[in-house]
């Protein structure tokens, strides 16, 4: 599950309110953090992890994790396709 939905489930308020608080068009941002679409912006964190009772550290860690799965992901995914390619060429 994801930190930023755990956290907000337990402070027991909606995606809807959490925008507003944060001053947020939609509750659209939030629901795309909470599917992993997204994070919250880096300027919007600390007031996020505030109005969550959310851990600053916790939630940065959490971002740089999900960050560098996803770009360990595709840099495993290229070399896939630089490997095949290679295997394919004949001299």
């Amino acid at each position: 599950m994801n930190i930023f939905k755990e956290a907000r489930e337990r402070k027991g308020i909606t995606q809807r309110e959490l925008s507003q608080k944060m001053n947020y068009s939609t509750a659209q941002f939030i629901s795309n953090w909470e599917r992993g679409v997204s994070h919250p912006p880096i300027k919007d964190l600390k007031m996020v992890c505030s109005e969550i009772d959310l851990d600053l550290n916790e939630a940065t860690k959490f971002i740089l994790e999900k960050k560098f799965n996803h770009v360990k992901k595709m840099f495993k995914k290229n070399l896939d396709i630089i490997k095949n390619s290679s295997s394919k060429t004949s001299y």
